[in-house]
């Protein structure tokens, strides 16, 4: 599970990117097609009001490879990204097809529909990644054990559980129920997940429990502050939240960013596509 404001019922992603666009937060309130968080990012962005019912899937998870990594570098072109280098195409294929490889070793099965919905969510995704695919979220990689099964993470992020099951504690584990203010959310150990927090909480890993997700000018809560926050533990120990800062404003770590990148100890004025797509 991961640490932050969500806990998350989907696998872990290979990269950052992959996450924002295609894993989305399991918040009882949302769905796969809402917008992901604000980011104050521009809308060049352009997605189809429904999913288009005439998608082709790709032949192989080699085309798939190549046809991600062209969507991807048009689009850091499209955003105005510096610095994309003039082999970015060939790089960024080498790096999918070194993923999808790893997938498959780990006995997954390739869905070449939603491998195609994923490559049109790079299309039609705003540059500040504050929009969301029509086609809403999928996976392009599916394991095969069922429900009940043991199992552990291949290489820390290959989940091999089956569709709509993930890896929980060593054992598959289906859907979870949605837990309330004050609820045990961990158990065990391994550590196993017991359900999901309410949209406007998440599951404290000192305590165990469901609690409000700090905002800004509270105090944080195991290092976790709410969206357009950062926990600065400059001024007490346990920290405080922060707003996050401008592009341009001095800093020292991403998360002190709107940007979430701190490049020389100044947060980026780049959309966030540029950040993490590179």
């Amino acid at each position: 599970m991961k640490r932050g404001s969500y806990m998350y019922r989907t696998r872990p992603c290979l990269a950052v990117l992959s996450l924002l666009l295609a894993c989305g937060p399991d918040s009882p309130g949302g769905t796969d097609t809402d917008p992901l968080p604000g980011t104050s990012g521009d809308a060049t962005g352009t997605a189809p009001a429904e999913c288009p019912a005439d998608l082709e899937p790709f032949a192989s998870p080699d085309e798939y490879a190549e046809a991600l990594a062209i969507a991807m570098c048009a689009k850091l072109e499209s955003c105005g990204c510096t610095a994309v280098s003039p082999t970015c195409v060939a790089d960024k294929t080498a790096d999918n097809v070194g993923r999808n490889k790893v997938y498959l070793a780990a006995g997954s099965v390739f869905d070449p529909l939603c491998a195609r919905k994923r490559v049109l969510q790079h299309e039609w995704t705003a540059c500040g990644l504050d929009s969301a695919s029509p086609c809403g979220g999928c996976q392009d990689f599916v394991g095969k054990r069922a429900e009940g099964d043991t199992c552990e993470l291949i290489v820390d992020f290959v989940d091999p559980c089956g569709p709509e099951l993930f890896c929980n504690g060593g054992v598959c584990t289906g859907p979870l129920p949605p837990l309330d203010e004050g609820e045990a959310c961990r158990e065990g150990e391994p550590e196993r997940t017991l359900g999901y927090c309410p949209a406007d909480q998440f599951c404290d890993f000192d305590q165990d429990i469901c609690v409000p997700i700090p905002e800004v000018g509270d105090p944080c809560r195991d290092y976790v502050c709410g969206s357009g926050a950062w926990c600065s533990t400059g001024d007490s120990a346990t920290g405080v939240c922060r707003a996050q800062r401008s592009g341009g404003e001095p800093c020292t770590q991403p998360n002190q960013c709107q940007s979430l990148a701190c490049v020389d100890n100044v947060c980026s004025e780049q959309p966030r596509y540029c950040i993490f797509g590179n």
